[in-house]
């Protein structure tokens, strides 16, 4: 895949696009800007096969090299958040009304830094050089929408088969698991990204859920010691300044499932040479 860079404004984008997304410059007419990507030296490699060792090898690789680039883009958005909440929120006061208020903003922070982390990734898999946070950021915003929606339709569908016997719930997990960089990077409706990824992951729903449970022990390695800081906390007052600094480390190991979901999903596709990978390669940026 080849890409563009916009000569007004920097914004990299698919050589396939004429006008800039962003400041609708005409891109064609800056041949010195295209880029052939296979001159980059990618930091990571994506390998085609779905296998669990490759597919947490890759992720850990991906995570810890960019590790300054993920902490940055989870700073800015739920930096505010953890202090406002360690500020606002006493660890005493659980009332229903907090606690909802209190995941309904996790959940508007988690929505815009998805989307914006999984194009800072995909931009560097592709070209090996990442993009600015100002980039990843609009970028997440112009696909919110379809984001949004999408999730919200996995939500729902994994908590119907969750009701009727819980093993459903997974399946339905872990067929719709690259939805989230499927909303992100590709122009599609939330309910053709929701079919196409169970197509995508027909077959490998078992190398997915190994590779998930693994990723999900990891990151929990972060929570211990946010439980050990949360019973200092509670022994020794409302300290918000340690509550939002053992917050904000949970939030950036969390976003290694983020990475997976990424890699799990580039993996998927490079495995397929079917007629719906080539359709997902054909909709992708």
């Amino acid at each position: 895949m080849s890409s563009a860079q916009c000569p007004n404004c920097g914004f990299v984008t698919s050589i396939a696009v004429e006008l800039c997304p962003r400041c609708n410059t005409e891109l064609r007419q800056n041949a010195s800007s295209v880029h052939d990507e296979t001159t980059y030296k990618p930091t990571v490699k994506i390998e085609p096969h779905v296998a669990f060792g490759n597919v947490l090898s890759s992720t850990l690789s991906l995570y810890f090299k960019n590790f300054w680039l993920i902490a940055k883009l989870v700073f800015v958005i739920f930096a505010p958040f953890e202090i406002f909440k360690a500020l606002t929120f006493s660890p005493v006061e659980q009332r229903w009304q907090v606690v909802v208020l209190a995941g309904f903003l996790g959940l508007v922070c988690k929505a815009l830094i998805a989307p914006a982390l999984i194009y800072s990734l995909y931009r560097i898999v592709q070209t090996g050089a990442a993009p600015s946070l100002n980039e990843s950021y609009r970028w997440g915003l112009s696909r919110l929408g379809t984001f949004c929606l999408s999730v919200a339709m996995v939500w729902v569908l994994q908590t119907i088969g969750t009701i009727l016997c819980i093993i459903p719930g997974v399946i339905v997990a872990l067929g719709l698991d690259p939805v989230y960089p499927m909303a992100t990077l590709e122009n599609r409706g939330p309910v053709e990204i929701l079919k196409q990824s169970w197509k995508l992951t027909d077959g490998y729903k078992g190398s997915i859920f190994v590779a998930s449970l693994v990723m999900g022990l990891l990151s929990a390695i972060a929570y211990i010691p946010a439980g050990i800081g949360g019973a200092f906390i509670a022994g020794s007052g409302h300290l918000w300044p340690i509550e939002a600094l053992l917050a904000l480390i949970v939030d950036l190991a969390s976003e290694a499932t983020t990475v997976l979901s990424l890699v799990i999903y580039l993996s998927l596709r490079a495995s397929r040479p079917s007629e719906e990978a080539a359709a997902a390669s054909a909709n992708t940026i």
